[in-house]
């Protein structure tokens, strides 16, 4: 790939996966208080593994490709740009892994709408961490 090209791809993957966290938080957890308790884990359950094709495996391709830039470091990429996305993607993944998927897994037992009104609360954090990643991979775009 060319100098200009890594950017680009880093770019169009961050923001893949901003719209991905987005879809998760606003339509996908949002809604679970629209579904009745009966039908509640075989709907999570669809759209956990819809989440995870859709959203989750391009977001480990996206921390990948930033791991790989920080050792490839490109001319004229600013690694303080990519060691900061990192640093807001790692923050996204705490809150996925120690608040979201615990919360997650409780609400598939018992489908409380207090629950769910918590994960939605909660999940705020994951979803400033990926904005802000997305804000500098902007900086890092806008370096080429």
């Amino acid at each position: 790939m060319s100098t200009e090209t890594w950017p680009l791809v880093y770019g169009m993957l961050s923001a893949y996966c901003l719209a991905g966290c987005l879809m998760e938080h606003f339509a996908v957890f949002s809604g679970w208080t629209a579904v009745g308790s009966e039908e509640f884990e075989a709907v999570q359950t669809a759209q956990g593994r819809g989440s995870g094709v859709v959203y989750v495996l391009p977001k480990l391709a996206l921390t990948a490709l930033v791991i790989v830039l920080l050792v490839v470091a490109p001319d004229g990429m600013p690694s303080w740009a990519l060691w900061a996305g990192l640093a807001a993607l790692t923050v996204s993944w705490a809150v996925s892994a120690f608040v979201d998927v615990p919360l997650q897994r409780r609400l598939r037992r018992t489908a409380d709408r207090r629950g769910i009104e918590r994960l939605v609360r909660t999940d705020r954090f994951r979803v400033a961490a990926m904005a802000v990643h997305f804000g500098f991979a902007i900086v890092v775009v806008a370096s080429i």
